[in-house]
């Protein structure tokens, strides 16, 4: 198959880890966390240095863990511009990592697109201290080992989809690739050329359909710090897509506006303006609202509303009460 095309994506420097304190997201709300994928300092390119390969591929191994049946995996779209997640029904199993990157060389479904080569095997897998040793027979990519490239990018996303492993260390045939990785932003967009330092800039987890698929895509987008990331999320939602706009569809109408929004005990009350209910595609403008805001771990459920009137008054009894977050594009 021929390597997908992949759009540089913007460098992202944090200066320091994300802060693990809480920080309010309105003054009347719970307390989010920052989103789950934090960007990473970034790294010159380095080559596998010269090694003679193992003579013998040791078993990947993971730390034993409850049984898993699902994995989240992360494909190109048909453009190659973006990284598009899939929740992939897998046999139960203890290694979900390994299974995850079995998964990512067995290629996507669909019209998505392949990031990592079908002849790549995973050698070894060992995960102690919160850092991951992830040795390949090949460079998981079509391209480079740059942290940028999309390959890469699905590799590490896959390897520290689980809080245990905050650090990935790619290697091939033993010899290691560059520096331990942190876990990469997902498609990010920085309009304002932010310098990524967690004491000045706020990452909001934005959700739109693809226009080719459908499928739900996440954007990492990057704003000056706020204390409402909540808020400021779903205002950024209406403002659209961003740099992936061409690629992206904007299932909440731009004059739509954020009325109120409570975060308490888990549920999220957000009342918006009647111009939300101008939509073309109803399922998807709810799905993008419960999935940004069920990403901050203060969230569970999200309640809609129109100026004061339930969701479901207007679109039936689909849309009463208080839903929970979709499944990420299921197979």
């Amino acid at each position: 198959p021929e390597p997908p095309t992949n759009a540089p994506l913007p460098t992202i420097t944090p200066e320091t880890p994300a802060p693990t304190t809480a920080v309010p997201v309105e003054p009347t709300t719970a307390v989010p966390d920052q989103p789950t994928s934090p960007p990473a300092p970034t790294e010159p390119p380095a080559e596998p240095t010269a090694a003679p390969p193992p003579t013998e591929a040791a078993p990947p191994t993971e730390t034993p863990g409850g049984l898993v049946e699902r994995v989240l995996l992360f494909y190109a779209d048909p453009s190659g511009m973006l990284l598009v997640p899939v929740t992939r029904q897998i046999d139960a199993t203890r290694q979900p990592r390994t299974a995850a990157i079995s998964q990512l060389i067995a290629g996507p479904r669909g019209a998505l697109r392949r990031l990592v080569p079908p002849e790549t095997r995973l050698l070894s897998l060992k995960i102690a201290d919160g850092l991951a040793v992830a040795n390949f027979n090949q460079l998981p990519t079509y391209g480079s080992s740059d942290y940028s490239d999309l390959g890469i990018r699905s590799v590490l996303l896959a390897l520290t989809e689980y809080p245990d492993v905050t650090q990935v260390q790619l290697q091939v045939n033993g010899a290691n690739i560059g520096a331990p990785r942190y876990r990469p932003s997902v498609n990010a967009d920085n309009p304002l050329n932010l310098d990524g330092q967690y004491s000045t800039t706020s990452f909001l987890p934005l959700y739109f359909p693809a226009a080719s698929t459908g499928q739900m895509v996440r954007v990492i987008r990057l704003i000056p710090r706020t204390s409402a990331e909540a808020r400021a999320t779903i205002e950024q939602m209406i403002r659209g897509a961003g740099v992936y706009r061409d690629v992206l569809q904007q299932p909440i109408p731009a004059s739509t506006s954020v009325q109120r929004l409570v975060i308490s005990d888990g549920l999220a009350q957000i009342d918006l303006s009647r111009e939300f209910l101008q939509t073309s595609d109803r399922q998807a403008a709810v799905d993008s609202l419960t999935l940004a805001l069920t990403t901050f771990s203060s969230v569970s459920r999200v309640q809609i509303s129109i100026e004061g009137t339930s969701l479901d008054q207007f679109w039936g009894s689909a849309y009463s009460g208080a839903l929970r977050r979709p499944a990420l594009n299921s197979e």
